[in-house]
C-alpha cells in the first residue's frame, strides 16, 4: 500500500513539472488581449480590430449576423446554436492576430462555416465595413480554419 502511495505521489509530481504551454487555452469568459509583439497590419494607423469598431462594433455585427441567419430557413438552425460571445471573441482574435486552428474555438462544424461566411459577409457590408477590411477579416478567418 505504501508503495502505491509513493508511486502516485511521483506521478502527480511529474505532471506538475510540465511547464507553461506555448499557447494555453483561455478560461471560459476570459478575453485574451492580443499579443503586443504580434504583427498587425495598420491602415491609417489602425489595426483591423480597431477598424471594425473594436468589441462594441463586433458585438453589433454578430447580433446582426444572428438576425440574418434566423431570417433564412436554411440557416435558422445555425442562428439558434451559434454562441454569440464565442463568435465575438473569435472575431476579436482573428481581427487582431489570425492563427491556425483558431476556428475550432468557435465550436462550429465545416457545414456551419459554409452557411455562416456568406451571412457574415452580408452583416459586415450592412454595417458599412469597407470591402478591403471585410476581405481582410474573411481571409484571416480562412487562415484560422
Amino acid at each position: 500500500m505504501r508503495d502505491c502511495l509513493i508511486i502516485a505521489a511521483v506521478l502527480v509530481g511529474a505532471g506538475c513539472t510540465e511547464g507553461v504551454k506555448p499557447n494555453p487555452l483561455p478560461r471560459a469568459g476570459v478575453v485574451i488581449a492580443p499579443a503586443k509583439d504580434a504583427p498587425q497590419p495598420l491602415v491609417d494607423g489602425k489595426t483591423l480590430y480597431e477598424r471594425l469598431g473594436r468589441e462594441d462594433g463586433l458585438v453589433q455585427i454578430v447580433n446582426n449576423l444572428v438576425v440574418d441567419l434566423a431570417a433564412q430557413p436554411k440557416t435558422r438552425p445555425l442562428s439558434s446554436t451559434l454562441k454569440k460571445r464565442a463568435m465575438v471573441e473569435f472575431l476579436m482574435e482573428v481581427s487582431s492576430r489570425p492563427r491556425a486552428k483558431l476556428a475550432d474555438d468557435a465550436m462550429l462544424i465545416p457545414a456551419d462555416w459554409t452557411n455562416l461566411l456568406p451571412a457574415l459577409r452580408t452583416a459586415l457590408s450592412e454595417h458599412g465595413i469597407p470591402d478591403a477590411d471585410r476581405d481582410e477579416l474573411l481571409a484571416n478567418i480562412e487562415k484560422s480554419r
